[in-house]
């Protein structure tokens, strides 16, 4: 039988990612995935006094309709709906009607999210009789920075373990303030960290190596052409890495 698969989602269903990963929760073709997007009105206002915001609705609208489309065109049975402004009230009311295998909730990062502000995710793992997987958007960078999934006993996705390599004034800055992008003046390459699956490469006398851990697949997303003695080199977005975990300075060294 094809797995079902619900989503629900607002602003972030403007992102390509978010079809990435759906792919990635179906488990191979013939999925059946359904769409819900909330009706937010707009305003504090207007939420008190019950109003329509129409503009909304539209947006609303063309993002389900876009999206519904592309999954169409990827190979997957797929509808939409709106549901009610509620997130978490849309969403029961979507299951009990589809009665999905999973929930694929996408989202804003922290801070810039309400519904993780309100703990939607949380609250729907403890309503929602079904797993309740969460992706983490953040459009303003065009990528994804995480992803959660409840499933007892899924095999961990496969990490990889790349270096970054700065002088000193530049490792105080990463360990106060976290990685920045590099920015090309000449806008050939696009902003990023540069990083390599090795610690070596041709290096300036002083240097300081952190260390960081990224899923595989995320990772090489964002890999370039090899780099001296067959390294493997990436240009990753900072926002990325930051997200990642601990970055761990593993120590200066001297070229030999």
């Amino acid at each position: 039988m094809p797995r079902r698969l619900l989503v629900i989602a607002n602003e972030t269903l403007e992102s390509p990612q978010v079809l990435d990963e759906l792919r990635y929760w179906a488990d191979g073709d013939g999925a059946r995935i359904d769409v819900v997007v909330p009706m937010q009105r707009s305003g504090t206002l207007s939420r008190i006094t019950g109003g329509d915001d129409t503009a909304a609705r539209e947006r609303a609208q063309d993002r389900l309709d876009r999206m519904v489309s592309a999954l169409t065109a990827a190979g997957f049975e797929a509808s939409g709906q709106l549901g009610d402004e509620d997130p978490l009230l849309a969403l029961a009311d979507a299951s009990r009607e589809i009665s999905p295998d999973a929930v694929v909730i996408s989202t804003h990062p922290a801070g810039r999210s309400r519904w993780l502000q309100t703990e939607l995710v949380a609250r729907a793992r403890a309503q929602i009789g079904v797993p309740v997987h969460h992706i983490i958007i953040d459009v303003s960078q065009g990528h994804q920075i995480a992803r959660t999934d409840p499933r007892a006993g899924r095999t961990p996705p496969e990490r990889l373990e790349l270096f970054h390599v700065a002088d000193y004034d530049a490792a105080l800055e990463i360990r106060r303030s976290g990685f920045r992008d590099r920015v090309d003046p000449d806008g050939a390459q696009p902003a990023g960290v540069w990083v390599t699956d090795r610690p070596g490469g041709r290096l300036r006398e002083e240097r300081i190596v952190f260390r960081v851990e990224l899923p595989r697949e995320t990772a090489e997303r964002f890999e370039r052409s090899p780099g001296l003695a067959d390294e493997r080199r990436f240009l990753i977005p900072a926002g990325v890495l930051n997200e990642s975990g601990p970055v761990t300075d593993i120590g200066d060294d001297s070229v030999e």
